[in-house]
């Protein structure tokens, strides 16, 4: 696909501050609870303590316009604290931090 231009690029991200632990009020009538632990108060706190729309949206655009060949971007200290425990860590052992950060 490159010779028509295509590239890849992996956006990681953290914590970003968005309405989401709000979204529930639109979902009412739902009756799967997968989202439960993820509008837990303790997640919304880390979701309000997370960087700015803006900031990701510019990594965003930095990745799609820089014209380099990098593949992986990260949104946020959180997410840069993930990308090195996923690269220091056995699969087992990052996924249950993940699972114990998200109450999976």
């Amino acid at each position: 696909m490159r010779e028509i231009g295509v590239r890849v690029k992996l956006v990681e991200r953290g914590f970003i501050r968005t309405n989401f632990p709000n979204a529930e009020e639109l979902s009412k009538d739902r009756s799967l609870r997968e989202f439960d632990a993820a509008t837990s108060h303790n997640l919304s706190t880390r979701w309000a303590d997370g960087v700015e729309s803006v900031v990701a949206a510019e990594v965003i655009f930095t990745a799609a316009t820089d014209g380099t060949d990098q593949l992986r971007y990260t949104v946020g200290e959180d997410a840069r604290l993930w990308a090195s425990q996923r690269g220091t860590q056995d699969d087992a052992t990052f996924f249950e931090g993940m699972r114990a950060l998200f109450g999976q």
